[in-house]
């Protein structure tokens, strides 16, 4: 076991489960930010997109559809790892620059 996924806990293996998903350009657009909130890790995932790439194909968003299968991985992984939690969208979102917010896993 890789020393950086032994330092994670079991946390470790939701964070690499997204990071490894396919991507349709290999763009991967998505980006998570782990929370701590009152001691329980929150996932805030989000949508670094490139517009023209994007809405090439409007109405399908490939980067959006890329970023819930990253999801899905992030939380098939979780719940494999006994973790308990759902995606949501909290009012109001986390802001992370340029970034756009999709859905929390709470």
């Amino acid at each position: 076991l890789p020393r950086d996924l032994e330092a994670g806990g079991r946390w470790a293996y939701s964070p690499l489960a997204f990071r490894q998903a396919p991507s349709a350009a290999n763009k991967q657009p998505g980006r998570v930010v782990r929370q701590l909130v009152d001691g329980k890790s929150v996932w805030h995932f989000f949508l670094d997109e490139d517009p023209p790439y994007n809405r090439h194909f409007d109405p399908i968003f490939l980067q959006n559809m890329d970023l819930g299968i990253a999801m899905r991985h992030f939380a098939a992984v979780a719940r494999e790892q006994g973790m308990a939690g759902s995606f949501s969208v909290p009012n109001p979102a986390p802001s992370a620059g340029k970034w756009i917010h999709i859905a929390s896993w709470v």
